[in-house]
């Protein structure tokens, strides 16, 4: 009796002395295995925290695959030399909390930083309409590129979310996962200033000229001046998706993992107002007419349109597969606007009619993408299709073609000059290679030799602005083209000097109602016809017009 009193009262040492044991080899695992990227304390360091947080979306099975088998296309290697029982412990180990996960405004002001790295290369003056800023992800650099030359690089490793690029076009902003925002200047060619809003974010947003950091630890929105000061912590509940700014309104729009809530924040009063959705809006867009937002779920096949203004869900359709929706590629086309997304979980390219909505096709790919992208100087869609080939779809005809850039690589990822002309790709190894092609012929121009390339980002065609102005100038060619230039006078004056001289309204009021507004502008006669335009062609053309006089909108200049 006394020695089962015993035995009873050695179980719970000998099972927590067991579990020590087990979590000590887990440490040391993770140590050799993982702490190079997530960090000694596994709050995130080129790669993200590995905590109950943000792993909680994730069962143990699949972060047992996600170890063993890697994780495209992150950079997340496959560990399948490790046993079963190495990989359960990791699983454990690193679903255990963490403690001391604050990060406060003190916290970022203390980590705010200015010029830092001295100039290292000659200003740049001339129009910022090519350039193009490169993520290599293998070497942590981002290559500033004008065209076809390469004019600096930029050390700033665990990019995630997308660069931004200032409305003045002066600016990108860099954010990584482990909470750094850097503000690079293009004219002077350095990072002029840096700051670290958490320990893991999501990404970015840009609203008027405030910088708005979406974190997951803590979970808060930052928002940020120009110059990286922080003006504002904001305290969420629950993980952020993605947040965008807007442009017509002093807000930004955020969706949530895992809530079915849309959150509306409003920069000059910092107030947030939510509105419930059907499914999470874990992937969506705001359409770069800014009438609508788009968005779906990892785990419901359910797709909705809601709109920005009325607050509520104005379309929604079941589809198979997961259409990547932060990647869709728009044009206009015969007065319908498109557009097209690739699918991460399904071999297609779906296209579909905007507004009124409606997908009207799916073609066919070699294999699951990533990536789609088009340009109104350009006939084709740019897509990925998991393989070594880059797929480009007419946008007239739909017909697909494959064109083969290496034997053995990943293409991935196509952006677009900001005047259309050229196309650049990447091939996702780290002997990769970053393909300049002529986005008309297909034919390779420039080929650089690249540590896994991934991410492009270009002033023009990265932005919800720019890419409504791009919308407008396809509308423009259908209707306007045959009177105006953007940026000279022909039969009639130009959009740059209208745009000068003409009050916004005015214009608005000219292209409605001409026989009543020629009078007001001071003609004797009236010589414009009169257009009946959806809302959409008329905010798209108001765009246009709007950046006719912008000189980095044109290359021209």
């Amino acid at each position: 009796m006394i020695f089962t009193n015993m035995r009873l009262s050695f179980l719970p040492f000998l099972a927590s002395f067991m579990s020590s044991v087990c979590f000590g080899s887990a440490a040391l695992l993770y140590q050799e295995h993982c702490a190079k990227c997530h960090g000694d304390n596994r709050l995130g360091k080129t790669a993200p925290p590995l905590t109950p947080e943000i792993l909680k979306s994730k069962t143990d099975n699949e972060l047992f695959k996600i170890i063993k088998n890697g994780l495209k296309p992150t950079p997340m290697p496959a560990f399948g030399n490790l046993t079963p029982s190495q990989i359960i412990s990791l699983v454990k180990f690193i679903k255990t909390p963490v403690q001391n996960m604050t990060w406060n405004i003190k916290d970022i002001k203390t980590s705010r930083k200015h010029n830092i790295k001295p100039n290292t290369v000659k200003p740049f003056t001339k129009s910022i309409v090519n350039i193009m800023a490169v993520v290599e992800a293998g070497k942590n650099d981002v290559w500033i590129m004008n065209g076809l030359n390469i004019i600096n690089k930029v050390k700033f490793g665990d990019i995630h979310g997308g660069l931004k690029f200032s409305q003045n076009g002066k600016y990108i902003y860099m954010p990584s996962r482990n909470g750094y925002i850097g503000r690079y200047n293009i004219q002077k060619g350095y990072l002029d200033y840096l700051a670290r809003a958490c320990i893991y974010q999501r990404n970015i947003g840009i609203v008027r000229d405030y910088i708005l950091s979406a974190c997951w630890l803590p979970q808060q929105i930052i928002i940020f001046s120009k110059s990286l000061k922080p003006i504002k912590v904001i305290p969420i509940n629950g993980q952020i998706s993605a947040i965008y700014g807007l442009y017509t309104k002093p807000e930004a729009i955020f969706g949530f993992m895992h809530k079915n809530t849309l959150g509306f924040l409003n920069v000059k009063s910092f107030k947030i107002s939510y509105y419930k959705t059907d499914v999470p809006f874990e992937d969506f867009f705001i359409d770069p007419l800014e009438y609508d937002i788009v968005g779906s779920s990892f785990s419901h096949n359910l797709l909705e349109a809601f709109d920005i203004d009325k607050h509520k869900i104005v379309y929604k359709t079941h589809f198979s597969g997961m259409p990547h929706l932060a990647s869709a590629a728009w044009w206009y086309k015969d007065g319908n606007f498109y557009f097209a997304t690739p699918d991460i979980r399904k071999s297609v390219i779906s296209i579909w009619r905007a507004y009124r909505w409606k997908k009207i096709r799916e073609i066919p790919t070699k294999g699951p993408g990533f990536f789609v992208k088009t340009h109104p100087n350009t006939p084709y869609l740019w897509a990925d299709e998991g393989s070594n080939t880059l797929l480009v779809i007419n946008k007239n005809t739909f017909a697909p073609k494959h064109i083969r850039l290496v034997n053995k690589g990943w293409i991935l990822h196509t952006q677009l000059s900001g005047d259309g002309k050229y196309a650049y790709v990447s091939d996702y190894t780290s002997k990769g290679k970053l393909f300049v092609l002529d986005s008309t012929t297909l034919k390779p121009i420039k080929i650089f030799k690249a540590d896994k390339p991934l991410g492009k980002y270009n002033y023009v065609t990265y932005s919800n602005s720019r890419q409504a102005a791009l919308l407008g100038e396809e509308v423009y060619l259908r209707y306007c083209w045959g009177c105006h230039h953007p940026t000279r006078t022909a039969f009639a004056p130009s959009f740059k000097y209208i745009y000068k001289h003409v009050p916004m309204s005015m214009i608005k009021a000219q292209i409605l109602n001409p026989e009543t507004t020629y009078k007001i502008l001071g003609f004797k006669q009236n010589v414009m016809p009169k257009f009946h335009l959806t809302k959409y062609e008329l905010r798209a053309i108001l765009m246009f017009i709007r950046y006719s006089a912008d000189k980095n909108f044109w290359s021209s200049q």
